[in-house]
């Protein structure tokens, strides 16, 4: 049986001439499991229950979703999740929150640095093929 090895997605997206339609009701919906995007099957996303979905009409499970690999670090050979992503901007802004006595500037200097990583980092994997 033919399986997909790269993501039509990554590619699609990025392509300015391409019409994309869509029908409703869905026709059929994605199985996510196993993942082919490389999601993590381990580690504080997975502690989500599958029962929780994204939303009632894609019928993605929450799990799936936050088990998306965003990034690997190459070096330290760290994957970033979609649920990793979020986690560190949550921590980081408690962390920041219950510090602001002790270290006044650590929240604004995060939160400025958290914002233009997710800025520069989705302007550099959606940027149109040729540019």
């Amino acid at each position: 049986s033919w399986r997909a090895t790269y993501h039509v997605d990554c590619v699609i997206w990025g392509m300015l001439d391409l019409d994309l339609y869509i029908v409703h009701p869905l026709l059929v919906f994605q199985d996510s499991s196993p993942s082919t995007v490389g999601a993590i099957t381990s580690g504080p996303e997975t502690w989500i229950p599958s029962s929780v979905q994204m939303d009632d009409y894609t019928k993605m499970r929450l799990e799936w979703v936050w088990n998306e690999a965003v990034i690997r670090i190459p070096g330290i050979n760290l994957i970033i999740t979609q649920g990793r992503y979020l986690l560190i901007g949550i921590l980081g802004s408690i962390f920041g929150v219950l510090r602001r006595k002790k270290a006044p500037q650590f929240l604004p200097k995060f939160l400025s640095v958290y914002f233009i990583f997710i800025v520069s980092f989705n302007r550099i994997i959606n940027r149109p093929r040729g540019r």
